[in-house]
């Protein structure tokens, strides 16, 4: 990994690499169903988040369709660079509604998916699909 992360990204693999993608998008505004401006650190984004801010929007999932997820995370960026680096929110190992979609994301630095029980302040395991567990993240404000 050290000979392709750069200071701002990665010098190949990126999503230039990737074929277009024309499906219809979703944004699912977990922070607004939870009642909260910001999702904390380590707080787990749940199949139960999903289907919750669907039925807000009055949307239904549709194979195909790409899925983000607006946490809040991102309005630190710029504004509080080292908190929002330092620990964020993700979805959790559980596929629930948003299984077979064409592409997903979030406003979080990376797509990473935490381990149950990260939330509350404890630390997460931040885990890519397929590979075991990586280091714990840290789980402060």
């Amino acid at each position: 990994m050290a000979d392709i992360a750069e200071e701002y990204g990665t010098n190949r693999l990126g999503v230039d690499t990737l074929p277009q993608i024309v499906t219809r998008g979703l944004l699912l505004d977990v922070a607004a169903v939870r009642g909260v401006h910001r999702l904390e650190p380590g707080d787990v984004l749940t199949p139960q988040d999903a289907r919750a801010a669907l039925d807000a929007a009055g949307l239904s999932l549709r194979a195909g369709d790409a899925v983000l997820f607006h946490t809040g995370w991102g309005s630190l960026w710029g504004v509080d660079n080292e908190r929002y680096g330092a620990g964020e929110p993700g979805p959790g190992m559980a596929p629930g509604p948003v299984a077979g979609r064409a592409a997903g994301g979030a406003d979080r630095l990376r797509h990473l998916e935490l381990r149950p029980g990260a939330r509350g302040g404890g630390p997460g395991r931040a885990v890519r699909r397929g590979r075991r567990p990586s280091t714990p993240t840290t789980a402060s404000s």
